[in-house]
C-alpha cells in the first residue's frame, strides 16, 4: 500500500475474500473502498474525539493513529 491508501499488493486470499481480482485493485483502490461508509463516519467521528482534530472520512481513518505511532486497539 502506499502512503496514500493505494493498494499495491493484492494476493489470492484477498481476491477470494472481497470479490475482485489484484487487476481491479492495484494502484487504483484503497482499503478503505471495501469498508461501509457509515461506519467509515462512525469510527472518523471516534478518532477525532480521540485527537481531538478533525479526522475525514477516507484513508485517514485507517492510518491517522499510525502516523502518530499510536496503537489502534478495538474491543466489543
Amino acid at each position: 500500500m502506499s502512503d496514500y491508501g493505494i493498494i499495491r499488493t493484492f494476493n489470492s486470499a484477498a481476491e477470494d475474500l472481497l470479490g475482485f481480482n489484484a487487476d481491479e485493485v492495484i494502484g487504483s483502490r484503497s482499503p478503505i473502498d471495501f469498508h461501509e461508509p457509515d461506519e467509515v463516519a462512525a469510527r472518523a467521528r471516534v478518532i477525532s474525539d480521540e485527537l481531538g482534530r478533525l479526522v475525514d472520512n477516507g484513508f485517514d481513518v485507517l492510518a491517522a493513529k499510525a502516523r502518530l505511532g499510536l496503537p489502534e486497539v478495538l474491543f466489543d
